[in-house]
């Protein structure tokens, strides 16, 4: 949705320095500064998405460092046969984590060349981690 709203300003812009570039340099200049103001409005919804998709990916992060905290101020009282399995949980959740990071890791080098194939990608392992992670909480209760 947001791609085609930026697609439909673009060609209107670009459409309009074609029409445009017929007439006296007032229209060229015109059209010029709209393709410009629409190369920003593009920027701004790009920053927009990439801070969304960034939050998005910390806040899950945190969360799963915050379960792996809990489980280990668990384990103190815990019996061995529950500390095995806490050590399990905590081992599949280290593993979500390290792939929240990469992706975080990788938003950087990839912003650029890539964005909606890249935004696809996160927000697929964004749901994976989650899915995942909510299978392990709804097993341990």
């Amino acid at each position: 949705m947001k791609f085609s709203i930026i697609k439909s300003i673009f060609i209107v812009s670009i459409a309009s320095l074609l029409f445009t570039a017929c007439g006296e340099q007032s229209s060229y200049d015109k059209a010029k500064e709209e393709i410009e103001e629409a190369g920003e409005a593009v920027g701004d919804v790009f920053q927009k998405e990439k801070k969304e998709l960034q939050s998005d990916l910390k806040d899950t992060r945190k969360a799963i460092q915050s379960r792996m905290e809990e489980m280990r101020e668990g384990m103190a009282d815990a019996s061995e046969e529950a500390k095995q399995e806490m050590k399990e949980e905590m081992a599949k959740l280290d593993k979500l984590g390290q792939r929240l990071d990469k992706q975080l890791n990788e938003m950087g080098e990839d912003v650029k060349d890539g964005w909606k194939d890249f935004e696809k990608e996160s927000r697929s392992v964004l749901h994976d981690v989650k899915q995942e992670w909510n299978e392990l909480l709804s097993s341990n209760e």
